[in-house]
């Protein structure tokens, strides 16, 4: 039987940042992370800073309001399924486009796959690691199984933690990947050259791909004038123009800022370099323009992509400072784990000739082992 009032109501936030609201009646606790109990579409937990927190704080006075006036959760209330849960995510609004389609995809694919199981009004308790393992062994590759399963567990994550459940997922490990060697291109002032000739949108990109070390898809496709100095002589992008999520500065080279204003005109300042427009081209803009240049370029091999300028790039700094600190700063690395993991997947050589072991030591190992 519930105690006539409720105790400690209280506003939590957890080291994920999801908030919830919390409260005891006699011994028994109870968590809110949303208002569907109420009634209400109040979900603060989906939405991203300062909202979160101050949806939090509505939340938070409607279950005081409701409690005050007789309101009591009922015990006997039907568990939450799978099919509810999935339908009501949706990915934060401040993450990229590129992720949230992925994250939508990713909660299709699966809510599609408990349908064919029959499984998707199973509630949280019922979800099981044998059931997530067989969905994701339809990734076949190492890279796109962790993937899946890094998204699926992110959609998964908020629900359980809220229930107070392990995620299922947690059970399951991590494929190891092969590691790609990504190929430099060997001339590229002759491939720029060629660009050139095919394209000057894609010819700018390619140049401040390799230049400036950004990245082509998001960071470049979305620049506007206003993201130069009036030199021409940088960029600067805030943390949420950028995948580390850090405030960037990057210096613009000569054979760079060659091909930038001035044209005799000053553009706006919120003109998109590109599309001359506020909006810039959709995401897939420099992927087509590639894809048709690289479909009649003899100087492009299979496996290169846009990319391959700025891995090129990162060498090439790399070889001339062999500073590992300049390679993070100048590639807008979140961590020093991610730029030596990048190089890894390049063509950088690590240690010279000079560093190899000497025909001598093996001499003197061998006499070594003799005189034993």
């Amino acid at each position: 039987m519930h105690a006539t009032h409720p105790t400690r109501l209280r506003l939590s936030t957890d080291t994920t940042g999801t908030h919830r609201v919390i409260f005891y009646l006699g011994r028994q606790r109870y968590r809110y992370s949303h208002g569907k109990a109420l009634g209400l579409n109040l979900k603060p937990n989906s939405q991203p800073e300062p909202y979160r927190s101050e949806l939090a704080t509505e939340l938070l006075l409607a279950f005081k309001q409701a409690l005050d006036k007789g309101w009591r959760p009922d015990q006997d209330e039907r568990p939450v399924t799978l099919q509810e849960l999935l339908s009501s995510y949706s990915p934060a609004p401040d993450h990229s486009e590129k992720y949230r389609k992925a994250m939508v995809t990713t909660r299709d694919g699966f809510h599609a796959f408990l349908q064919r199981k029959g499984k998707q009004f199973f509630s949280l308790p019922q979800l099981n690691s044998d059931i997530v393992q067989e969905y994701l062994s339809s990734f076949l590759t190492p890279s796109t199984f962790n993937h899946e399963r890094k998204r699926l567990s992110a959609i998964l994550k908020p629900a359980y933690a809220a229930a107070g459940l392990p995620n299922p997922i947690a059970q399951i490990p991590k494929r190891r990947e092969k590691a790609t060697l990504h190929k430099p291109i060997r001339d590229v002032a002759a491939v720029i050259e060629d660009i050139k000739a095919f394209n000057s949108n894609l010819h700018l990109c390619c140049l401040l791909t390799y230049g400036c070390l950004l990245r082509p898809h998001q960071e470049i496709r979305q620049l506007t004038w206003g993201d130069f100095d009036e030199g021409m002589t940088r960029i600067s992008l805030s943390g949420s123009r950028n995948k580390s999520g850090r405030n960037r500065i990057v210096p613009i080279p000569q054979y760079v800022a060659m091909h930038l204003p001035p044209w005799g005109c000053t553009p706006p300042p919120s003109q998109n370099i590109f599309s001359r427009a506020e909006k810039p081209f959709n995401a897939d803009y420099f992927k087509s323009l590639w894809t048709r240049y690289k479909a009649q370029s003899r100087l492009i091999s299979p496996d290169q992509t846009l990319y391959s300028f700025r891995h090129t790039g990162a060498i090439s700094v790399y070889e001339k400072t062999g500073n590992l600190r300049t390679v993070q700063t100048v590639m807008g690395h979140a961590s020093m784990a991610v730029t030596i993991g990048y190089l890894r997947g390049l063509e950088v050589c690590a240690l010279n000739a000079d560093e190899m072991p000497a025909l001598v030591q093996l001499r003197s190992i061998q006499s070594s082992v003799n005189c034993n």
